[in-house]
Order: C-alpha cells, then sequence, then structure tokens
C-alpha cells in the first residue's frame, strides 16, 4: 500500500511537471507563430489593401473629414463583418498601415491559438501536447486571402465553445451576460461562423438530450437541468439572433452557384486545400506529411481505447457504447462538418465555401484529439512534425510574400508625391489575381479618398453615401464610363474631377492599344509626374 501511495505522488509531480512544461511550451510556440507575420515589412493578401483602406476610410470618418463624409458612411446595419474592421481601424489611427495589419493579424494569431488552448482545457480540465496542432491550422488559406472576419470568428467561436463548456452546469446572471456579448462578438465577427456555431451548439445540446434519456440514473434532475440550459441560450441569443435576422434580410452575395467535383473535394482534404497559400503542389506536399499525422493519431487512439475498454474489469457492459465518451461529441461534429463539406457547394451567397467549411471541419477534429490520452513518445513525435512542417512551409511561402512586399513598397513610392485630402483613381494592368486589389496600399497612410471605393456594398461597415456622392469625372469623362458603380449620373450633384491616376502595372497598360479610352483620357487631361524604381507603379496628374 505504501508503494502504490508513493506510486501515486511520483505521478502527480510528474503530470504536474508535464503540464507546466506544456504551458510555457505552448507561449513559446505562440510568439514563434508570429515570425511569419515581422520577417517581412509589408504583409500582402488578396483582400488585405482594401480593409486597410477601409479603416483609413473609415478613421476620417471618425475625424469628420467633410470629403470622405460626401461618398461615404458608416453603413445603418449594424453587420456581420465588423470586428476585424473596427480592430484595424483602431489601430491605424495611431499606426502606419503596414504595422496596423500586422497588430490586427498578431492578435488573430494569439487569439486562436489561445483560444484552441483554452476549449481543450474546458473539454479535459488539461490541456495537452497534441493541441500544438493548432499552429498549423493558424495561417489558413482564408488568412492568405485577407478573410480577417472569417479567421477572427473562428477564435472567437472556440472560446465561446470552452465558455459553454465551463459554465453550463453552473449558469448565473453574470455568466448569462458574459455568454450574451460573447456571442454577439461572434455575430459581428463572421455571420457564418455565428450560424455554424449557433447549429453546433444546438447539436452538443441534442446529444446532450440524447445521452440523458439512455441514462437510467437521475433522469429527472438531468432533463430539468437541461431544460434550464436551454432557457438560458434562447435568452442569451436574443441580440444576437435578432442582428443576424436584419442583417440576413438585407444581404446580398454571390449568385453563382459553383459545386466542386467530389474526387477534387477528397484530394483537397487530403492536400488540406485550407492550408495553402500559394502553391498548390509544394504546399500540398508538406500538408499530406500532416494529414497522415492526424490520421495516426485518429488510429492510434481509437485503437488505444478499444483494447482499454476491452480489458476493463470495471465496464462489462456488452454494447457498442461503452467504447465511447462524451468527449466524442467532436468527432461527431467534425463528421457533421465533412459531410457539410462534400453537400454544400463551393459558391452560393458567398465564395470559398469549401474552404470554409473544411477549416472547421480540421479545428473540431484537432480538437478531438487533444482531448485523446497519448504516450509521451507520440506527443514528441507530434511536436517534432509540428515544427519541421511549419518551417518548410513558413519558409516557402516567405518567398511569395517577400516578392509580394516589395511590390506593395513600389505602390508606396506613390502615395509620397499624393497632396493629402486628393481625390485618386487606379487602374490595375497586373496579371496576377493576388494583386487585384494592390492599388489601395499607395492611399492607405494619407487622407486621400480612392474613388474606386472597395466593399462599400450593404454586407460591410462602409456604405456610399448615395444622398451626397458628387458626380466624379476622369478628365472631362464621367467615371461611371469606367467604373459603373463610381460615381453618380445626376446632374444636379456637385461635381468631382480625380486628381490623382494610379496605373499599377505599367508595363502591360503600355503595351495595349494607343486608341484605349484610358491612355486617351490620361493623354488629354493628365501628365505623367512619377514612375516607381521597378517602372511597375506610376502617377498621373490633373492638368489645370
Amino acid at each position: 500500500m505504501k508503494f502504490l501511495r508513493q506510486q501515486k505522488v511520483f505521478s502527480s509531480i510528474t503530470n504536474r511537471k508535464s503540464e507546466s512544461v506544456e504551458k510555457y511550451l505552448f507561449i513559446l510556440f505562440s510568439l514563434l507563430n508570429l515570425l511569419p507575420l515581422f520577417l517581412v515589412k509589408y504583409t500582402s493578401s488578396l483582400d488585405g489593401p482594401q480593409h486597410l483602406y477601409v479603416s483609413r476610410v473609415i478613421g476620417e470618418l471618425w475625424r469628420s473629414n467633410e470629403l470622405f463624409e460626401q461618398f461615404f458612411k458608416i453603413n445603418d446595419i449594424i453587420v456581420g463583418n465588423w470586428v476585424g474592421h473596427f480592430l484595424l481601424s483602431v489601430y491605424h489611427l495611431f499606426l502606419p498601415g503596414w504595422l496596423a495589419e500586422k497588430f490586427l493579424l498578431a492578435t488573430y494569431l494569439i487569439g486562436i491559438a489561445f483560444s484552441f488552448r483554452y476549449l481543450v482545457i474546458s473539454i479535459n480540465n488539461k490541456s495537452s501536447f497534441i493541441s500544438f496542432l493548432i499552429f498549423p491550422f493558424s495561417y489558413t488559406v482564408l488568412y492568405h486571402l485577407g478573410y480577417y472576419n472569417y479567421c477572427f470568428a473562428t477564435a472567437v467561436m472556440l472560446f465561446a465553445f470552452g465558455y459553454w463548456l465551463k459554465i453550463e452546469n453552473k449558469l448565473n446572471i453574470s455568466k448569462f451576460f458574459i455568454f450574451l456579448l460573447l456571442l454577439v462578438l461572434l455575430y459581428l465577427s463572421h455571420f457564418f461562423v455565428f450560424v455554424f456555431f449557433g447549429a453546433s451548439l444546438v447539436f452538443y445540446m441534442l446529444i446532450s438530450f440524447l445521452s440523458i434519456l439512455l441514462d437510467k440514473k437521475n433522469k429527472k434532475d438531468l432533463i430539468r437541468l437541461n431544460v434550464k440550459k436551454i432557457v438560458f441560450l434562447v435568452f442569451a441569443s436574443s441580440a444576437s439572433l435578432i442582428l443576424a435576422y436584419k442583417y440576413w434580410i438585407s444581404f446580398s452575395g454571390y449568385s453563382a452557384y459553383l459545386k466542386l467535383p467530389f474526387d477534387e473535394l477528397i484530394i483537397n482534404l487530403y492536400d488540406i486545400r485550407s492550408l495553402i497559400g500559394f502553391h498548390t503542389k509544394i504546399e500540398g506536399a508538406e500538408n499530406n506529411m500532416l494529414f497522415l499525422l492526424l490520421c495516426f493519431l485518429f488510429i492510434f487512439a481509437v485503437v488505444d481505447r478499444i483494447v482499454k475498454r476491452k480489458n476493463s474489469k470495471s465496464n462489462q457492459d456488452g454494447s457498442l457504447f461503452r467504447y465511447f465518451n462524451k468527449n466524442d461529441f467532436w468527432l461527431l461534429l467534425t463528421f457533421a462538418f465533412l459531410a457539410l463539406y462534400l453537400i454544400v457547394p463551393d459558391r452560393l451567397s458567398a465564395g470559398n465555401i469549401s474552404n470554409r467549411l473544411s477549416i472547421l471541419l480540421f479545428l473540431f477534429f484537432i480538437t478531438w484529439l487533444s482531448a485523446q490520452k497519448y504516450p509521451y513518445l507520440i506527443s514528441f513525435l507530434t511536436i517534432t512534425i509540428i515544427i519541421i512542417y511549419s518551417i518548410n512551409t513558413r519558409a516557402y511561402q516567405h518567398k511569395s510574400l517577400d516578392r509580394a512586399s516589395k511590390a506593395i513598397a513600389e505602390l508606396k513610392e506613390i502615395q509620397e508625391f499624393i497632396v493629402p485630402n486628393s481625390i485618386v483613381y487606379s487602374f490595375n494592368y497586373m496579371p496576377s489575381w493576388r494583386q487585384l486589389h494592390f492599388q489601395y496600399y499607395a492611399c492607405v497612410d494619407k487622407p486621400i479618398l480612392n474613388a474606386a471605393g472597395p466593399e462599400c456594398n450593404g454586407n460591410f461597415p462602409l456604405i456610399w453615401n448615395l444622398e451626397k456622392r458628387p458626380a466624379v469625372y476622369l478628365g472631362t469623362t464621367n467615371l461611371k464610363n469606367f467604373c459603373n458603380y463610381c460615381s453618380s449620373t445626376d446632374v444636379t450633384l456637385p461635381k468631382k474631377t480625380i486628381e490623382y491616376v494610379i496605373i499599377w502595372g505599367a508595363t502591360n497598360f503600355h503595351s495595349i492599344d494607343k486608341n484605349d479610352k484610358v491612355k486617351v483620357v490620361l493623354k488629354n487631361n493628365y501628365e505623367k509626374i512619377h514612375t516607381s524604381l521597378l517602372k511597375r507603379a506610376e502617377l498621373y496628374k490633373l492638368k489645370y
């Protein structure tokens, strides 16, 4: 007996030391995970430049800049895309654009890592080294595309799930208001993730209720507790549901329908396409190693549980239920999102739906894996593979990010020659779809109004001020001839003329027909005042 007590004490000390090592190692990994963000000056993405410019405009509206108030206003509808824009706008008030964006992304990377760890602790009362899998899954394709609101929403969702698990059996008024605020924050982060979370929480409550019905002990008390939880959730979600309903009835998105072939969806799972930022073949090969690691961890956990339950003297239930426990909800949720991933079109009311669902199914899958018990040797193997994977993948991605950073630097040159509170218009002739919105980088660190006005439809925080927006002219030609939504044709409204024109992709621009309408307008009304060092960006100024 004395020996057994000594063994128990030794095991307890070992576990505490292991938990302490895991905690500090997790903090170290979280900091190292920020390194790729700070190894280049300008962080590029598809939609990132639009978000940066919008944050500048929101800042100018907060400052009551009359020029910007003529063109833009804050959306009257509280849309489900506010958090990323709001945080970026706040950071941008006192930081240059490139640093504001880094602060935003660092907030996300730290947020998703610790939200995931919080969820795992809420499930298991402790974290594990397997939870380090969150680091590869923090740099998703949506991160590289600049879908920052969706990224933030995943972090809030993980934390909200963790908080619910912490409080579900000890509900009170203070927890009610905290959870209510969490749900509002989740809605404000991203509407889709809010809906996915709500559906997942309903699924969780259904599984809980079914487990009560199958349990012969304390059935009445457990049903009463579940009813209390449902009432709590209904009232706590009321504010966010009202906001979501108002947003939904005003929603406008893609009308195109696109369903990916089944075999492509399966290949994308194996390649973990939702983590590929730049090159499918190169990054996909690294992701295959990560996918095989996940499969190995899954098979080990399943086999280990079957062996232990079969040999357990304390569990002689002959039914299949003896092989399951409450943590398997996360595996069920993984399969539910896998079904959605295979069924739901890639484009419906929005695009990239397959990647959005893939991210969530993998997050729930690694949640289940992190809730299982593994020998230290397997934990060590997992961390080793995560390190190798991260170094290889981030090193490759760095090359692409570095090239893009140099391109952005060219546009920053252009910005220096534009007078504050001027109206500009930009034309993009770059063939790369990744640089579709790069020209906005020339307008983010000064009060420069770009008449193109990105993300100004009803689904975003910033919209056109249609009652005041002037009729805008490019030289003597109404801008409607170049951009059908960038100008008013109402002759009773004031007239504004574009003072500067930005050409991004100058080499391609000069190779087109000399009678092109943009070339004709520039020749007749503007003069070139600057060409960037690498000759890809040009700035033209209105002739007076």
